[in-house]
């Protein structure tokens, strides 16, 4: 996707996903390819690399928060999917 793309999905401004995106690409996580229909712009795309690293990313976090959940009363697990039910129909009225 293009820069500004990424800036409207992640909703914050593309100077913002320029300086991110710079960092990345000179870890070698992220390229940087010439758009195939607009010279102005480039389509970032993840490496090799960086697809690893945001899988092991994802990974771990899913792992940390599963421990944090096996840890909840059967009272606060019914709390949580209540408050879960509601942000998604408030997520779902705003997009």
């Amino acid at each position: 996707m293009t820069t500004g793309e990424l800036a409207a999905r992640e909703r914050i401004k593309p100077p913002s996903v320029s300086r991110s995106t710079h960092a990345l690409v000179e870890s070698g996580l992220l390229d940087r390819l010439a758009h195939p229909t607009d010279g102005r712009q480039v389509v970032l795309q993840l490496t090799d690399a960086g697809a690893a690293a945001a899988k092991e990313e994802v990974a771990a976090r899913e792992i940390a928060l599963a421990a944090q959940l096996d840890d909840l009363s059967p009272q606060q697990r019914e709390t949580l999917a209540a408050a879960a039910r509601i942000l998604t129909e408030i997520v779902e009225k705003v997009d």
